[in-house]
């Protein structure tokens, strides 16, 4: 399977400003489902959109689901320009968990 996992931070107080997995239904369905999966694993939010590039043009999550590699965007908590305690944890949590979704760990 070829898939992209963007991981990254989000702000307190910013959008979502809180540990979360962007995904889309349209027009590539399995990044929703790959979205709640990693959520679940990890305690995180699913925010999923109806479709791709409807919400944050020019986002490479959306570029690679409009171009059918699915994808999803991945964010933990923490403040720009430092590392919350247990961030990196929960990021590790959500990379290992996209590659739990596809059985190479």
């Amino acid at each position: 399977a070829v898939s992209l996992g963007d991981f990254h931070c989000t702000q307190p107080g910013g959008e979502p400003g809180r540990d979360a997995v962007f995904g889309t239904s349209k027009p590539t369905a399995a990044s929703a489902t790959l979205a709640k999966y990693i959520a679940g694993k990890t305690g995180s939010s699913a925010i999923v959109y109806a479709k791709a590039g409807s919400e944050y043009q020019g986002a490479l999550e959306d570029y690679c689901n409009m171009h059918s590699l699915t994808s999803v965007t991945c964010e933990v908590k923490t403040a720009h320009g430092s590392i919350a305690k247990g961030s990196v944890e929960k990021s590790y949590k959500m990379m290992k968990s996209f590659l739990a979704y596809y059985k190479i760990i």
